[in-house]
């Protein structure tokens, strides 16, 4: 298959005390950062599908628009495996292929999303013999969708359950409204496991996940999570401010992470920090 088109971005943090610092490095005008908090913290409460669906379309479309999300998490029984969510009417016949257990269509998906890197990436459904060959598809583009926009979580790539999201849209998706994708990841991905597994979580994340940082990992993260400058993380802990950056390196690195702002929307993910 031709490699996909790949966005990159970074994402919010939950609380309204990262505007000050944190926000600054976002790729979104000032006036859209209060949505961009809320569509945050709002997330961290989706527990039915009921939430999920709201979230969805008033929170998170603003910022990856979309008519139809493919949600697949392939660890809940077949028959539960993949739920779609859509704000357009659809066919009942290709609701029910969307929807079937195990769908084939997701293979050749996936694997453009693992080619490129488990990057978010813009698939283009013309271009590929494979996909326009899979009924389903064949369908989406018969109601005006030729471009898909996917994302996941690899379990082999994490600690984590897996989970792959495909975005859907009749309208030209901008790969600039949709950078933010990688770093929303977390949040997206928590929720649709809370939300799909009936309100619970998954076994992989019942209990109290123990937490790879230490001690004064966590103290720095939290202190960036609350928008502190690394001049002031050293002087409140008591230590260099080039110490307080190689633990934030190796912050980074333990939480697979890609800035700053990346590992904080990590940790509150994981509920490592509050």
């Amino acid at each position: 298959m031709g490699r996909p088109e790949h966005c990159s971005g970074r994402v919010p943090c939950s609380r309204p005390a990262l505007a000050p610092v944190l926000l600054q490095q976002l790729p979104y005008a000032a006036f859209e950062r209060d949505a961009l908090i809320r569509t945050a913290e709002v997330a961290l409460g989706v527990g039915n599908r009921g939430h999920l669906f709201t979230w969805l379309q008033l929170h998170l479309h603003r910022f990856v628009p979309h008519e139809l999300v493919i949600c697949h998490l392939p660890q809940l029984p077949a028959s539960e495996a993949t739920t779609v969510f859509h704000s357009v009417p659809l066919p009942p016949r290709l609701l029910a292929q969307l929807e079937q257990s195990s769908p084939r269509w997701l293979v050749p998906l996936r694997r453009a999303w693992v080619g490129g890197r488990r990057q978010p990436c813009l698939i283009d459904l013309a271009a590929h013999a494979e996909l326009r060959e899979a009924p389903a598809l064949a369908q989406l583009r018969q109601q005006g969708i030729d471009r898909l926009l996917v994302h996941g979580v690899d379990a082999q790539a994490c600690l984590r359950s897996e989970s792959l999201f495909v975005f859907c849209t009749r309208s030209r998706q901008d790969p600039a409204m949709t950078a933010g994708l990688a770093l929303w990841m977390p949040y997206l991905h928590a929720a649709a496991m809370r939300a799909l597994a009936g309100g619970a979580r998954v076994p992989e994340t019942s209990a109290t996940p123990s937490s790879p940082l230490t001690a004064r990992e966590t103290q720095i993260l939290q202190a960036v999570r609350e928008a502190r400058r690394t001049d002031e993380i050293a002087a409140q802990l008591d230590i260099s401010p080039l110490t307080v950056k190689n633990h934030l390196r190796r912050i980074m690195v333990k939480l697979g992470a890609r800035s700053r702002l990346h590992a904080v929307a990590e940790a509150l993910s994981r509920q490592l920090i509050s």
